[in-house]
């Protein structure tokens, strides 16, 4: 490798790149000498690290006529050591990602040597306001409740129970209950043991016309032999 070469001789290579190779080509991680950024822009977003940057291709320097390219060194030249230096990251490169409830952000900013450093901005997570009843619950159907977030307005729910007093005879209707032996009973429980002493049956309504009996003249009595007599089979007389 020429850089490589270069270094072999005595001298201090530097890689030289525009912005789009470097993103695209090039992988920067495997090259261990300094790194000269070609961006010709008032404020570079690439956010890897650079030792020089050359920001225009447009400049002017007394005693050169045309354009000349400018550029900015983080680096001092010649054989006096480097000052010892530490980090300030203060200045913003490209556009800072903000958090959301769910999701990190991130940000990256660049120290005046040209090292940048990629922060990740923690989710915030949500910020829900009160419970509201979304759905009233009755004896027969549950409710909802809801809330929502005052950030990203996604919603929470939660059920409400139905009410109790409900119908609990399973769908049977009249109120009444169902003893073990899965007899309705009109509110009250009848005990299985208990002996229940029959009811005579009410007596029978003589079917068909009833007899218009005649009255002899003169009397307004009605004869004996017109009436009926009871029977056995029969309590009601006429």
């Amino acid at each position: 490798m020429f850089l490589n070469y270069v270094k072999s001789k005595g001298y201090e290579p530097m890689l030289y790149a525009n912005k789009r190779d470097i993103t695209n080509r090039f992988q920067k991680s495997s090259f261990s000498c300094k790194f000269w950024l070609a961006h010709y822009t008032a404020e570079t977003d690439y956010k890897g690290s650079f030792n020089m940057w050359q920001y225009t291709s447009s400049g002017s320097v007394p005693g050169i006529s045309g354009r000349v390219d400018m550029n900015v060194a983080y680096f001092a030249y010649g054989t006096v050591a480097e000052p010892k230096h530490t980090h300030s990251f203060t200045t913003r490169v490209g556009e800072r990602k903000e958090p959301t409830c769910t999701e990190d952000g991130s940000e990256t900013l660049r120290c005046s040597c040209g090292e940048t450093n990629t922060s990740v901005l923690k989710k915030t997570g949500h910020k829900f306001g009160e419970w509201k009843t979304e759905i009233v619950a009755t004896e027969t159907e549950d409710g909802l409740l809801k809330r929502v977030c005052e950030k990203c307005n996604s919603e929470e729910t939660k059920k409400i129970d139905k009410l109790p007093g409900g119908n609990s005879n399973n769908g049977n209707e009249g109120g009444g209950t169902e003893n073990e032996g899965g007899n309705q009973s009109g509110g009250e429980v009848v005990d299985p043991t208990t002996q229940i002493e029959p009811v005579d049956p009410a007596p029978e309504k003589p079917k068909g016309p009833v007899p218009t009996i005649p009255i002899p003249e003169g009397t307004g009595e009605i004869p004996n032999e017109g009436r009926y007599k009871r029977n056995n089979s029969c309590n009601r007389t006429n």
